[in-house]
């Protein structure tokens, strides 16, 4: 591990925040393979993502679409979907902005806050054993000494754990949203993605310096 290029390479993880830039290379490749190219991931990685991201398929094929600057092909799928939800829309085949696609007729505002809830409940479930078992398994014996000091602690830690990944996911959407209304006459593609994956990363803030 001594190779001069190696060591120049992993220079920013000695920096101050390393981790959190390590955290948006990381999101920006997620998130772009996963729209572009998501039979790339394994299976259970894949069925994770596909929860946690909290969009249809059908939207991101729409999504993808967009990417690759093809004409939009299942707007009908779309609108049919929206109004499983109660919302009747009717798209414009031209659409470059993916925020319709995304939210429907929903602000971009309260898209970002109604999905931070509803991931932060798709969250809880995941860390709660995460942090639990390896609490009752290793502490077991301090557990009726200290209980609250313990549980406290790891109560803590799965409601920081869930309010990363939330705002982790939530920010995907939340700074796609916020640049292609910046810039509306950014056509979206494959860099863009990349580059409006890149801010969730920032989200890494919320997990505690030891995860």
């Amino acid at each position: 591990m001594k190779s001069k290029r190696f060591v120049k390479i992993c220079k920013p993880l000695t920096w101050s925040h390393g981790g959190i830039f390590l955290m948006c290379v990381s999101s920006a490749q997620i998130a772009s393979a996963y729209i572009l190219s998501k039979d790339s991931f394994p299976s259970s990685y894949r069925a994770f993502l596909g929860k946690q991201i909290g969009k249809d398929p059908v939207i991101l094929q729409g999504l993808k679409e967009l990417v690759n600057n093809n004409a939009l092909t299942n707007l009908v799928g779309i609108e049919k979907y929206y109004k499983t939800v109660g919302v009747d829309l009717k798209f414009d085949p031209k659409l470059k902005v993916p925020c319709t696609i995304l939210h429907s007729n929903q602000s971009c505002t309260g898209h970002f806050f109604s999905f931070l809830l509803q991931a932060y409940g798709r969250a809880l479930p995941i860390y709660v054993p995460v942090y639990l078992v390896p609490a009752l398994v290793l502490y077991r014996g301090h557990l009726v000494e200290r209980p609250h000091t313990i549980l406290g602690k790891n109560i803590l830690g799965i409601a920081r754990s869930s309010l990363f990944l939330s705002v982790y996911c939530a920010s995907e959407w939340g700074w796609t949203c916020l640049l292609f209304r910046i810039f509306q006459r950014v056509q979206y593609s494959t860099s863009c993605t990349w580059h409006v994956s890149n801010w969730s990363g920032i989200a890494y803030r919320e997990e505690e310096p030891e995860n």
